[in-house]
């Protein structure tokens, strides 16, 4: 993704916006469930992750070989 489309994301991701990004349901369900650092927030009974502390978390999960 480039930072334009990135860009034009809403500023909060929900399940299914993750879903229609590729990520499986397991991934998501690490990621909102299981991860401190991927910007997940509460509203109300659902879980939303911050689009660009997410995009921050991913960059940081490359493998360096």
């Amino acid at each position: 993704m480039t930072k334009e489309t990135i860009e034009q994301l809403p500023m909060m991701l929900s399940y299914s916006d993750l879903l229609a990004m590729g990520f499986t349901k397991g991934t998501i369900q690490n990621v909102i469930w299981k991860s401190e650092e991927a910007g997940v927030v509460m509203i109300g009974k659902k879980r939303m992750v911050q689009r660009d502390e997410f995009f921050k978390w991913l960059e940081n999960q490359k493998i360096k070989f």
